[in-house]
């Protein structure tokens, strides 16, 4: 089923990929010197004091000295000890918050001892133990006991099983049981530096800085050899962690990071040119859920081991694309872009080792795939056709340029599709082939191009036609047929053709078609179009044994045999994680299973191994990291407490979340789901995010769940967070009770307020409109006045204008009496009495008098029948003298009206207050415009 090769079950290729975080990400200083871990959180001894980091946010605490933090040690599930330059204490929690600092120098003072730098700490129970120049010590309370002395040199101490190991550079290692004992054989580490012991279940490994590593079983210390001991004394070991499932991460001063099983076989290696941020590290830890935490000078870098992929570049340090992969001759074979490289059987990948991937010899250049033909290996090159021998040297066929792909016709002929068509070489059973001739009329690329059971030759180009070629027994027999869309297929273009059975398999993106051989046509296939939905293009089908892989738009799956070639199961947990896009070159997808649990895939960035089944034991079930209220930091999961149930003031109302997997996994993309009960029918969708915030929450209870689902599809739940809004006081009895009077009230009020304000408006209205009335009668006083005063003017124009015409006529009347005195002529004398006579009927003013009187009363409100009645026993002339006086005429205007002279008016004027019986004080003008208005 699978391809025959010897591939150790341990066979490692690449590495993780790595995540690293900046000084900039994580706010504080450059350099990390111990890497420890405690109830989900990392913790970091930095320049700059305690860093930690939950998977949610990153969080320091300096000691009042401020100085370089140099060992940390979680320790009772609620504090962390620190060692730094010339200090030593621990930070503590405080209502779930790591909050307040205890300073240990406090408890030595007056002790003989001098702190220094604090490169070791640790814990048995309550005893802290912490390494000086000189002593060891162990600090149970306030009392302190020492060991060592002034003689000592004391370089490292550790906790091991029970006990505590120390090293001193003069005589050797110690143990403290009660009492402190010199190891037996450890002289051999006198003068050397002592980074590390680790106590395995059977053994304890001595790690030096530069000779390398030892094994003690108790009673001797023998080195323990490795695959590249001269690696780990060149780079100079720093530190180092371990793990029964994954042996030993040894970090070097110059070289990175190498895993070693505890057989000494190197396994990985990590460093700055795949991926590390530096070579020199300072510290290495790995946390419970497989991720790797590295410490430099550069800041942190983050390796997920348990990750199903791990990437490497077969052509080295060239980097460049891949295209193909091949097993053969117990070598896996690498087409890339920089030639075709190949590595033998090993058990692990050592990217910067020399003698992993070697390239074959002739091969430069761009390599576009192998084939294997009656167990011998082709390649497709660039610059031509090449036979590759079992020494991995390389043989050039013919100088045809530009070769895709190699394909068996039978016995005796071997097709070759090149850029510029298909050529058939001459086989014979011989591995060398010979040119023979080109397929005649026939120009296309033929890079897709599979031969089925029915003897024909099949070439698809993607953006032209399909194409099935009878191969003729000679020059000129050649037959070539084009399949378009109107052979069976929906498309034009976008055509790739596969081998599936022996039988000719067509994809676009339409779906998939096979061959019929007796209507010479395309058809759906009707069993393989089941798997792939609408908008999911089937890419490539690609044939193993019994075994199709496929490659779609959405997904990388296995489809296996249940029938003769009919029947196809469909399996959706290898697909999980694999990306398109991103694992494969577009155009040219591949991939190669090597076993039953891992694959290759090939891209445009150097390859990858895909894991199908992860071999992570650690489970990721999301925890809730935090709980704000209103902004305000309430729980923190930096201690071992559960959530417990809470209630909220109802103002406290803005509930914030952050939550996480027990440990952070920056480099697995692990979703979420949420659901509040309470508020929520349903689960949210998922999401990579790993924070949720309620805003104004209504009151009532509560409970805030969470889920997590992982890369192969399983689904972890939380703990769930209960807790409660409080009523507000106005929702209780006594708020329901006010409310009920207030809306009695309001009824009350609607009933009686706009009864009340109705009035009021009414009087108001009323009042307005008094006020409107007076200002319309004040104006049309106003105006009458006006109009008096304007009809006054007038009729003293008029009156004026008749006495002018009555001075004139009186003057001319006495002319012509004078004149009729001195003419004799009887004629003429008679004629100016008729003139005369003319003149003193124009002097009769009593018609004219009754029209000034009728106009007069028209302006004056009948003045002059107000008159009459009051006074009856008034003349005309009488009345005449009133009505100037009303028009507030002078004596010297009125004289001529009346035909009399000042005097006369004067006189009359006299009379008539008389008969008014008006006392001389009161003025006759202002007597009339006030008694009759």
């Amino acid at each position: 089923m699978w391809h025959s090769i010897l591939v150790a079950q341990d066979f490692v290729f690449g590495v993780p990929e790595i995540h690293f975080h900046s000084k900039d990400s994580y706010d504080a200083g450059n350099q990390n010197w111990d890497i420890d871990f405690q109830n989900g959180v990392v913790y970091f001894a930095n320049n700059a004091g305690l860093l930690s980091y939950d998977g949610c946010e990153w969080n320091s605490f300096q000691t009042p000295s401020n100085t370089i933090m140099r060992s940390i040690k979680p320790y009772n599930g609620n504090k962390v000890l620190i060692g730094s330059q010339n200090e030593i204490g621990y930070f503590g929690f405080e209502n779930d918050m790591l909050t307040y600092y205890v300073d240990l120098k406090e408890r030595l003072r007056g002790k003989a001892i001098e702190l220094n730098e604090i490169w070791d700490i640790n814990n048995q129970g309550d005893s802290i133990w912490f390494s000086t120049e000189q002593y060891v010590n162990c600090l149970i309370g306030p009392e302190l006991m020492q060991y060592g002395g002034d003689h000592m040199d004391i370089e490292y101490m550790s906790v091991i099983d029970d006990s505590v190991w120390f090293h001193d550079m003069h005589t050797g290692l110690y143990v403290i049981d009660q009492e402190s004992k010199f190891i037996t054989g450890s002289e051999i580490f006198k003068g050397l530096r002592i980074q590390k012991i680790i106590n395995t279940a059977n053994k304890i490994y001595v790690f030096t800085q530069e000779n390398g590593a030892f094994v003690y079983d108790g009673n001797t210390f023998l080195p323990w050899k490795t695959d590249n001991d001269a690696f780990l004394i060149r780079n100079r070991i720093n530190c180092v962690d371990y793990s029964e499932q994954y042996g030993f991460f040894i970090g070097t001063y110059f070289g990175g990071v190498v895993q070693f099983s505890e057989l000494g076989k190197s396994k990985m290696y990590l460093d700055k040119d795949i991926g590390l941020r530096t070579n020199n590290i300072n510290c290495i830890a790995l946390a419970p859920n497989d991720v790797l935490w590295i410490g430099s000078s550069r800041g942190l870098d983050e390796v997920d081991l348990s990750s199903r992929f791990r990437k490497f570049y077969p052509d080295n340090k060239l980097e460049g694309a891949v295209y193909d992969a091949e097993l053969w001759n117990d070598n896996i074979y690498f087409s890339t872009s920089n030639g075709l490289y190949y590595i033998n059987q090993k058990d692990f990948y050592a990217h910067n080792e020399n003698g992993n991937f070697q390239l074959v010899d002739g091969t430069n250049g761009l390599t576009w795939g192998t084939d294997i033909i009656d167990g011998q290996l082709y390649c497709a090159h660039h610059e031509g056709p090449f036979l590759i021998m079992k020494d991995n040297s390389s043989v050039k066929l013919s100088e045809e340029k530009g070769i895709w792909k190699f394909i068996k016709l039978n016995d005796t002929e071997v097709a070759i599709g090149s850029y510029t068509g298909v050529s058939l070489y001459q086989y014979n059973g011989k591995p060398k082939l010979e040119f023979d001739r080109k397929i005649d009329d026939f120009k296309e690329s033929s890079r897709f191009m599979v031969a089925d059971k029915f003897n024909n030759l099949w070439v698809s180009h993607p953006y032209k036609n399909v194409y099935k070629i009878g191969i003729g027994k000679e020059k000129g027999g050649d037959v070539v047929e084009v399949f378009n869309g109107n052979s069976g297929f929906e498309l034009d273009d976008n055509n790739y053709i596969f081998n599936i059975n022996n039988i000719c398999h067509l994809t676009n993106s339409s779906g998939v078609y096979h061959y019929n051989e007796i209507g010479n046509t395309f058809e759906p296939s009707t069993t393989l179009n089941q798997f792939f939905d609408e908008g999911n293009r089937a890419r490539r089908l690609l044939q193993y044994n019994d075994e199709i892989w496929c490659i779609s738009d959405d997904f990388t799956s296995l489809i296996s045999h249940t029938g003769k070639g009919i029947d196809f199961e469909f399996s959706n947990e290898i697909k999980q994680g694999i990306i398109s896009d991103r694992h494969y070159i577009g155009g040219f997808e591949q991939l190669l299973p090597l076993d039953k649990n891992t694959l290759l895939l090939l891209s445009d960035e150097g390859a990858w191994e895909y894991k199908m089944k992860s071999n992570k034991q650690y489970i990721d079930k999301p925890i809730i990291k935090s709980l704000k209220v209103n902004s305000k930091e309430i729980y923190n999961h930096n201690t071992n407490d559960k959530p417990v149930s809470s209630v909220f003031k109802p103002e406290n109302n803005t509930i914030h979340f952050n939550y996480n997997t027990e440990y952070p996994n920056t480099n697995q993309a692990i979703q979420y789901s949420v659901k509040l009960d309470g508020l929520d029918d349903k689960w949210s969708e998922w999401t990579t995010q790993n924070f949720k915030e309620f805003v104004h929450l209504p009151y009532g209870t509560y409970e805030f769940k969470v889920k997590s689902k992982t890369e192969n599809k399983h689904v972890f739940e939380s703990e769930g967070y209960a807790f409660e809004i409080e009523t507000p006081w106005h929702a209780g009895w006594i708020g329901k009770l006010l409310m009920t009077l207030l809306f009695i009230g309001l009824i009350v009020a609607l009933l009686v307020i706009p009864r009340q304000k109705y009035n009021e408006n009414k009087a108001i209205l009323e009042k307005e409109k008094e006020e409107v009335q007076e200002e319309i009668e004040q104006i049309k006083q106003e105006n009458l006045l006006k109009e008096i005063k304007l009809k006054n003017h007038e009729l003293a124009s008029s009156t004026l204008l008749l006495v002018q015409k009555n001075q004139t006529i009186n003057t001319l009347r006495n002319k012509f009496d004078e004149l009729n005195e001195i003419i004799k002529n009887p004629t003429v004398k008679r004629e100016l009495r008729k003139i005369v006579s003319i003149f003193r009927d124009d002097l009769n003013l009593e018609e004219d008098w009754d029209k000034f009187g009728l106009y007069f009363d028209q302006v004056h409100r009948d003045f002059n029948r107000k008159l009459k009645s009051r006074y009856p026993n008034l003349t005309t002339k009488d009345h005449k003298l009133c009505a100037y006086l009303k028009m507030n005429l002078t004596t010297k205007e009125i004289a001529p009206l009346l035909n009399i002279s000042v005097r006369g008016v004067e006189i009359s004027r006299y009379r008539l207050r008389k008969k008014l019986d008006l006392d001389r004080n009161i003025n006759l003008n202002q007597f009339f415009n006030d008694e009759f208005e």
